[in-house]
C-alpha cells in the first residue's frame, strides 16, 4: 500500500504578534507517533512536512497526495470561519494567504484529515480584484441611481425647447483662456450642488441654474447679460445638475 503523510504547520509571526509555539511540536509529535509502532510504522520517507506554504506550494503538495492508496493531513495553525459564507479557512503563511479547509480533502479515495485551528468568525479581507470588482460595481450602481433620477425629473418636466444664450442681441460673449465665460460659469454653478451637505436629494433645475450663473456672468462682464429664450412658462423645469 502506498501511504502519503503531509503535516502543515503555520504558527504565525512574532512580529505579527500571533506566533504559537504549539505547532512546531504538533508536527514532531504527529511524525513520532505515526512512526512507532502504534501509529502504524509509517516510513520518514513517506511523511512530508511544509512550513508556511505558499498558495501554490501547498496545492503542489497536495497532487503528490493523489499517487498513494491512504492519505493523512495535519494541519496546525491559525484559522477561523468566514462570516461571507461560514467556511473554515486556514492562514497558511505570514503572508496571510487563506486556503479552504475542504481544500485538503478529495485527494485520495482513502484520506484523513486533520484540522487543529480555531473557528471563530473573521471578516475575511478582500482581494485586490474583489477590491476593484467592488469598486467599479458601486460606481456603476450609483452612476445608474443618477441616471435614473435624472431621466425621472426630465419625464416630469413640462415639454417645450429652451434655448440659452451666453449674452443679449448686439452684445459680444467674453472667452478666456479657461474658456467661454457663459458655458465655464453655467457648468461651475451646476458642480456647486456638490458643496451642499445634505442627506436629501438635491435637484438644480436649469431655471435657478440659468438664474445663478447670469448674475456671476454680469459681475464680471457688465457689457454680457445672459438670455434664456423658449417655453417658459413651464411649471416643472428640466434638470440640470443632481446630488444624491
Amino acid at each position: 500500500m502506498r501511504r502519503s503523510c503531509l503535516l502543515i504547520g503555520a504558527p504565525g509571526s512574532d512580529s505579527k504578534g500571533n506566533f504559537l509555539k504549539g505547532v512546531s511540536i504538533d508536527m514532531h509529535n504527529m511524525r513520532n507517533f505515526l512512526t512507532s509502532e502504534t501509529g502504524g510504522a509509517w516510513n520518514n520517507s513517506e511523511i512530508l512536512e511544509v512550513i508556511n506554504p505558499s498558495i501554490s506550494e501547498l496545492k503542489i503538495a497536495l497532487t503528490k497526495s493523489k499517487l498513494s492508496d491512504f492519505s493523512l493531513i495535519l494541519f496546525s495553525g491559525h484559522g477561523g470561519t468566514s462570516t461571507k459564507n461560514k467556511r473554515t479557512y486556514l492562514e497558511i503563511n505570514t503572508n496571510g494567504d487563506d486556503f479552504p479547509a475542504e481544500g485538503l480533502i478529495n485527494h485520495t479515495s482513502k484520506e484523513l484529515v486533520i484540522v487543529d485551528t480555531c473557528r471563530s468568525y473573521f471578516t475575511p479581507r478582500e482581494t485586490q480584484f474583489e477590491s476593484v470588482m467592488k469598486a467599479l460595481n458601486e460606481k456603476t450602481n450609483l452612476r445608474e441611481k443618477y441616471r435614473k433620477v435624472y431621466e425621472k425629473h426630465i419625464e416630469d418636466a413640462d415639454p417645450g425647447s429652451l434655448i440659452l444664450y451666453a449674452c443679449s442681441i448686439g452684445e459680444t460673449a467674453n472667452d478666456t483662456n479657461e474658456g467661454g465665460i457663459f458655458t465655464k460659469t453655467l457648468i461651475e454653478t451646476g458642480l456647486s450642488i456638490n458643496k451642499i451637505e445634505s442627506a436629501m436629494q438635491t435637484i438644480q433645475t436649469i431655471n435657478t441654474n440659468f438664474y445663478y450663473t447670469k448674475i456671476l456672468v454680469n459681475e464680471r462682464f457688465k457689457s454680457q447679460n445672459p438670455t434664456m429664450e423658449g417655453s417658459l412658462r413651464r411649471n416643472k423645469w428640466y434638470p440640470f445638475a443632481i446630488k444624491l
